[in-house]
C-alpha cells in the first residue's frame, strides 16, 4: 500500500540489475567489537557479545546494498539510506553510524543501504535478534527507534511526489525548513473545518480523513495533507487523525509553507496538480 506505481518500472529494472545482498547472502560472520559503540554502552557486557555474535557482515562495494535488516552497524565506508523501492536517497551514514530500521508507529517504511564509497563493510542484525538483546534494558530499543524516526520519515517521503519530481538539492531544501512530528493512535491533527495550519507530508503510517465516524480517505506515506488548502488557506474539509499505528509526519507553519513556495517553484507545481 505504501509504494507509488509511478516509475515501478525503472524501480523493477534497477532491482534486477543491480547488485544486491540481504543478510542471507552475505559473506559469512566475523569477530564484531561493539564494546566502542555508543548505542549499546547501556547492554550488559555478556549480552553485548552475544548480540555481536548473532550479526551478519556484509562486505559490499560501491553501488550494492543490504536490505532486510532490522538494525545496522556500518563498521567501514559510508552508505546512502534509501526506501526499498524508490531511487531517492533519504539519508547518510558514516563508519560508526547506527540505524534501527523501525521508529515509533507500529507501522515503518522497509529501507535498503547502498555503498557510496569503493569499499564497505556493513552488520546486520534480524527482529529477533534485536528483540533478545534488548529484552533487559528496553530504553535502549526505545532510544534507537526514536532516533530512527526522523531517518524513517525522509525515506517515507520520498515514496511520493517530492522524491519522484525533485532531486536532492531542492528536496533537503524543502525537508530542512520543515519538522517531524509524531502522532499517536487516533490523536487528530486537523479539525475539519478549521485552518489547514500550513504545510504536511505523511512519513511514516497513515492520517484518516475522517467526517464525524466515518473515514472518508486516507493519506499515506509520501503524500500531502489538504493540497487545495495549502495554497488557498482555506479551511479543512474533513478531520485528519493518525491511523491505528500512529504516524510521522513533516510539517511547517503556512509562512514557511509560503517560503517554500518561493524559494522552491516545482513544490508550488505539485501542489497544485494534487
Amino acid at each position: 500500500d505504501l509504494v507509488r506505481s509511478r516509475g515501478l518500472g525503472d524501480v523493477y529494472k534497477r532491482q534486477v540489475h543491480a547488485s544486491q545482498r540481504s543478510p542471507e547472502s552475505a559473506i559469512g560472520t566475523a569477530t564484531l567489537d561493539l564494546s566502542e559503540v555508543e548505542a549499546f554502552s547501556d547492554l550488559p557486557e555478556d549480552a553485548r557479545d552475544t548480540f555481536a555474535k548473532a550479526a551478519t557482515i556484509s562486505r559490499i562495494t560501491a553501488g550494492e546494498e543490504v536490505s532486510g535488516f532490522a538494525l545496522a552497524y556500518v563498521m567501514a565506508g559510508e552508505v546512502d539510506v534509501a526506501a526499498t523501492l524508490v531511487d531517492a536517497t533519504a539519508s547518510h551514514l558514516t563508519k560508526g553510524g547506527v540505524l534501527r530500521a523501525r521508529g515509533t508507529p507500529t507501522e515503518n517504511v522497509p529501507l535498503r543501504l547502498v555503498c557510496t564509497t569503493p569499499e564497505g563493510c556493513v552488520a546486520v542484525w534480524s527482529d529477533d535478534a534485536v528483540t533478545e538483546a534488548f529484552t533487559s534494558c528496553p530504553w535502549v530499543e526505545d532510544d534507537l527507534r526514536a532516533a530512527s524516526d526522523y531517518v524513517q520519515t525522509l525515506a517515507g517521503v520520498t515514496m511520493g511526489p517530492l522524491g519522484d519530481r525533485l532531486d536532492a538539492m531542492l528536496r533537503d531544501l524543502v525537508t530542512s525548513r520543515l519538522t517531524v512530528r509524531s502522532l499517536l493512535a487516533g490523536e487528530v491533527l486537523v479539525e475539519a473545518g478549521s485552518v489547514v495550519p500550513g504545510i504536511v507530508v505523511v512519513g511514516v503510517g497513515r492520517l484518516e480523513l475522517f467526517d464525524k465516524d466515518s473515514v472518508v480517505r486516507v493519506v499515506r506515506s509520501g503524500e500531502f495533507l489538504f493540497p487545495e488548502q495549502i495554497l488557498g488557506a482555506g479551511p479543512a474539509p474533513y478531520g485528519a487523525r493518525a491511523g491505528a499505528g500512529g504516524a510521522l509526519v513533516m510539517a511547517g507553519d503556512r509562512r514557511t509553507a509560503q517560503e517554500l513556495m518561493v524559494t522552491v517553484p516545482p513544490l508550488l507545481e505539485i501542489l497544485a496538480g494534487m
